[in-house]
């Protein structure tokens, strides 16, 4: 009997850690995405720019001049490396074999 109570224990905080640790993974991944409609001024632009995201979440910047052009891709560039660098660096940290960190970069 007194088995059957440890190994009853020991599942029971084995699933209850697993839960844990899953709606932890799932609040972290909801708070990483960024907001793809959020609506951004940025100083120095001289006309409206609009930046089209498709489905592999690849930005598309249409703007009226060049100049407006490089500033929004400027802002848009550490935004999209570093949203892939914690996807890639959190995959490696799971312990995910398909990546080491030579396709880390090739991910980038």
């Amino acid at each position: 009997m007194k088995i059957v109570k440890i190994i009853l224990k020991g599942l029971i905080d084995f699933f209850y850690h697993l839960f844990v640790a899953l709606l932890a993974v799932r609040l972290y991944a909801k708070r990483a995405l960024p907001d793809y409609n959020k609506n951004v001024s940025l100083k120095g632009l001289s006309a409206n720019v609009e930046v089209y995201r498709d489905e592999f979440a690849i930005p598309h910047v249409y703007a009226e001049t060049e100049r407006d052009l490089y500033v929004a891709t400027g802002y848009l560039w550490p935004r999209t490396v570093s949203g892939k660098w914690i996807y890639c660096a959190g995959l490696l940290l799971a312990g995910c074999r398909k990546y080491s960190e030579k396709n880390l970069f090739r991910v980038m």
